[in-house]
């Protein structure tokens, strides 16, 4: 059987990152597909308990426990290597990817999710591209369509390229309510051009399965392609 795998990242935090990671889980378990989740990295809630980790749970029906689904989880809301520190505890990304490994190998298709941005600090020399390199996992970035998204977008793509991590497109998420104003209409028409990788998909606030859908194809046939 073939696992495959790929990283949910944003251009910052509070892009909709958990938005576009459960919806994708939610159409692919519609599918019929078997599919895994991890958010290696959380913090902002106590042990066992985190907002994010929960609606993945919900949203692939995995019956993977808490632990191995969130395997670092910090109380303050903070970046992960801040948070590890005031809480005295240490991180291992070569732990985080062994665990995340275990859970891909058990699945079909594995979503993971990062933590804020690609180059948020997960220790004092690491960050969740290093996370993602050891794992080989190709990113989806989500990025916001608000003024300076143009900028963000393209310097995450550039670091990712940079570091040897493959981008199979961005998913612009209206993570907000409300009617797009010129920014973000104008965005879209040249973002995929500016940042040089496609845009797969433009979600609503309240996204229908069936857009999910369609995307949940798209990623799953440029995973396919590339592999790990």
């Amino acid at each position: 059987m073939r696992n495959d795998a790929l990283l949910v990242t944003g251009t910052d935090t509070g892009v909709g990152k958990t938005f576009v990671a459960c919806g994708l889980a939610r159409a692919w378990r519609a599918a019929g597909r078997d599919v895994g989740v991890v958010k290696p990295f959380a913090s902002g809630a106590v042990r066992g308990s985190h907002p994010d980790v929960e609606a993945l749970i919900a949203a692939s029906g995995t019956a993977d426990p808490f632990d191995e689904v969130c395997p670092y989880l910090f109380r303050d809301p903070l970046a992960p290597s801040v948070a590890a520190k005031r809480e005295r505890r240490a991180v291992s990304v070569a732990r985080a990817a062994r665990m995340t490994q275990r859970v891909i190998d058990r699945h079909a298709i594995t979503i993971v999710e990062g933590a804020g941005g690609l180059l948020v600090p997960v220790t004092d020399r690491e960050t969740v591209a290093d996370y993602a390199k050891r794992l080989r996992l190709p990113l989806l970035i989500v990025a916001r369509p608000a003024l300076g998204t143009l900028n963000h977008t393209r310097l995450t793509v550039e670091a990712a390229r940079a570091r040897g991590l493959r981008v199979l497109g961005i998913v612009v998420s209206f993570c907000s309510p409300g009617r797009a104003g010129l920014a973000e209409r104008t965005n879209l028409e040249v973002m995929g051009r500016h940042a040089g990788s496609p845009v797969l998909a433009a979600l609503r606030h309240r996204a229908s399965a069936l857009e999910f859908g369609r995307l949940a194809t798209r990623v799953e046939a440029l995973v396919a392609r590339i592999g790990r």
